[in-house]
């Protein structure tokens, strides 16, 4: 066996690992010095501490690395290098490790936003929520008004993991509280704490929340939306509050969740009256245009639907990303299904395809191509509806038995059961293993 020609290329890699140490601690250094004055030379024993490190964590042993990259940040005083000691932490999965290095970081650097938010990261996901406090008020504290009210309305979705969600509520009225007699951040602040307030399922408190927040500001959205979430047996105000901001003017977005609820609530007479409200104030806002469409299908209005689903698409142009055949968003993926749907219905059979042929979406494209499918059927084109689905392209495991099921169901469908039999049986000697539960049959 020759042993000198895997040694000696020993060194070569140990003088690599070491010149790109070196490079790496006099960017450090740099930095360091434009963030707070350096108070540690990088001397021989830093740079060793360093370099044996980031070797112990290439090789896989997070523990001394870690340690040693922590401490040489302690002494040399760099926030690339507290931030180095908790992405070894992450990659340890030790969340007690990261939250040290965050902390370190974060007393060494008390102006460093994101050394604080960092903090404050670990200690949501160590469900710390009592030590969430003093990190939130700095980091609300740092922000500019514009940041602060971003910040707030964040707060309920920190917090939508913690287990104790009243605790929850209170870390958070306690952070708010200089907040909440703001006009400018008072109505975010109210609302957010009564969102929180929802989720620990105090409906009284968080309606309590939302009228607080009203009273700030009459024409804040921040509560009114909240109220929205709250509408029902439970909170008999709560519509009535939402139909006061209406009345003025209101904000695109709460008139558009609104609407939302009322289809959820299946109250699509209402809803229609929202969607044709917004559409008249805002003609310009897409999605206002594709829910009101759907409603009219769904009332059998057929050119008002069609005149809709238009709309909707003629307030996307083409961009580049259509010629480089980038994935359609979601929303005009459905608006050509639906614009499918309205010609098919309205016996336009080849119009129909044209829409679908439209649609560029891999996720989408069994859906489609059953709708071509159907269409296709009715044109007496059976074989090639079937060869559409065979040949739609798998993107998972799944994909296969999807196939197999929309091409049974279009079978079905047109009362072809013994060639639908057909199919399951191939499919069941193709797919020994799979459930006969995970096959459709009539």
């Amino acid at each position: 066996m020759d042993y000198y020609g895997p040694m000696s290329r020993i060194p070569r890699i140990l003088c690599l690992t070491l010149l790109s140490a070196c490079m790496g601690v006099s960017a450090l250094a740099a930095s360091s010095k434009s963030d707070k004055p350096d108070n540690s030379n990088l001397d021989g024993r830093l740079f060793y501490e360093i370099l044996v490190g980031e070797i112990l964590a290439r090789t896989g042993d997070k523990g001394p690395a870690y340690a040693n990259l922590l401490d040489a940040a302690r002494r040399s005083n760099s926030q690339q290098l507290y931030e180095r000691a908790v992405e070894i932490a992450y990659s340890a999965r030790s969340g007690e490790w990261a939250l040290e290095a965050a902390q370190s970081w974060s007393q060494a650097f008390p102006s460093s936003r994101e050394a604080n938010r960092l903090q404050l990261q670990i200690l949501l996901g160590l469900n710390r929520v009592a030590e969430t406090q003093e990190p939130l008020k700095r980091e609300l504290a740092a922000s500019s008004p514009t940041e602060r009210v971003a910040t707030i309305q964040l707060l309920p979705r920190y917090f939508a993991n913690a287990t104790d969600k009243k605790l929850a509520v209170s870390v958070v009225e306690k952070v708010l509280a200089p907040e909440i007699t703001n006009r400018t951040t008072g109505p975010t602040a109210w609302a957010a704490i009564g969102a929180l307030r929802l989720q620990a399922d105090d409906l009284n408190g968080a309606m309590e929340a939302a009228r607080r927040g009203a009273a700030l500001d009459p024409q804040a959205d921040s509560p009114v939306l909240l109220a929205i979430a709250l509408i029902g047996p439970k909170a008999p105000t709560a519509e009535t509050m939402v139909e006061r901001y209406l009345a003025g003017k209101p904000n695109v977005d709460v008139r558009m969740a609104y609407g939302r609820y009322l289809v959820n609530a299946q109250r699509y007479p209402d809803a229609y009256t929202q969607m044709r409200l917004l559409t008249e104030e805002h003609p310009q806002f897409p999605e206002a245009w594709l829910l009101r469409g759907s409603l009219e299908l769904q009332d059998s209005k057929l050119a008002q639907a069609e005149s809709s689903f238009k709309t909707y698409v003629g307030l996307y142009p083409p961009s580049a990303d259509d010629a480089t055949g980038a994935d359609m968003n979601r929303g005009m993926v459905q608006a050509y299904l639906l614009l499918s749907q309205v010609a098919e219905l309205s016996q336009r059979l080849d119009e129909a395809l044209v829409y679908l042929d439209k649609i560029n979406s891999p996720t989408d494209a069994l859906r489609v191509e059953r709708r071509r499918a159907s269409i296709l059927v009715r044109q007496g084109h059976l074989e090639q509806a079937r060869a559409g689905i065979r040949n739609v392209p798998e993107l998972q495991a799944s994909d296969a038995l999807a196939k197999v099921n929309a091409e049974v169901a279009l079978l079905r469908d047109n009362r072809l059961y013994a060639e639908a039999y057909q199919v399951l049986q191939a499919a069941r000697a193709r797919y020994p293993m799979t459930s006969t539960s995970c096959m459709t049959w009539p």
